[in-house]
């Protein structure tokens, strides 16, 4: 995974990186969309999957991320430890 400041993904409301960030799923990448946990909606969390960034600085198509760059987006922190954030095997959780 590309670790360089312009190619880390950041929440575009809150600015912030080196938490997991969440992408729309289904649509063109937009920056501008990347939400972290703590400024997703309770009726957006269906439509949003980790936002995991490629060497090219584009995000990796959910199914074909490499467990390497999986493992990198797990173990950052969610933004905040309340209300919902992913879970490896169910997706959405309560925490």
């Amino acid at each position: 995974m590309n670790t360089n400041e312009k190619d880390t993904p950041a929440c575009n409301i809150c600015k912030k990186s080196n938490v997991r960030i969440y992408r729309p799923y289904g649509f063109f990448y937009r920056p501008e969309d990347n939400r972290c946990n703590e400024h997703l909606e309770e009726n957006e969390r269906k439509y949003y999957i980790p936002c995991v960034i490629d060497k090219d600085g584009l995000p990796w198509g959910y199914t074909m991320v490499p467990k390497e760059d999986c493992d990198i987006f797990y173990n950052l922190p969610e933004a905040v430890s309340t209300g919902y954030g992913w879970d490896t095997k169910k997706g959405w959780v309560k925490l």
